[in-house]
């Protein structure tokens, strides 16, 4: 899936509080035949994606060198999707920090718009994927 952020740019960045991005949607993605052939539009899930990375990506810049920066998502709330994405659009993505835990989990306010329009907003749950290795070694340990 990394193919969804191939080209894009940060647009804004505020450490430990948020990041912008802004991309193009695929042109010729293979998902487009089945999503509609005849009025082809982003998949859903696919945005949700695009802000899930944009989090992620956050991760990176501001743990430069760790490994595991990547997120399991664990929840989603207030989900919306007000407006279609088509191929070769241009996309903003906005993230802000809401709040994180010493537990490893994150909330994000994530809103991805195209021009004037919000296409998808939701609040995304996190958790890093470097804390679900550790709790699954803590389990592991357990049984031995």
């Amino acid at each position: 899936m990394n193919f969804l952020l191939e080209g894009a740019i940060e647009t804004h960045y505020q450490k430990g509080r948020g990041l912008g991005l802004k991309g193009r949607v695929p042109s010729e993605a293979a998902f487009f035949q089945d999503h509609f052939p005849a009025f082809p539009v982003l998949p859903g899930v696919l945005a949700l994606e695009i802000l899930k990375r944009t989090a992620e990506l956050l991760g990176e810049k501001e743990n430069p060198g760790r490994k595991n920066t990547a997120s399991r998502l664990c929840g989603l709330e207030a989900v919306r999707f007000n407006s279609f994405l088509r191929p070769g659009d241009e996309w903003e993505a906005d993230l802000q920090l809401e709040e994180g835990e010493a537990s490893g989990k994150s909330m994000w306010k994530a809103k991805l718009v195209s021009g004037e329009r919000t296409a998808a907003s939701a609040r995304l749950i996190l958790e890093s994927q470097r804390h679900v290795l550790m709790k699954a070694e803590d389990q592991t340990s357990a049984f031995f």
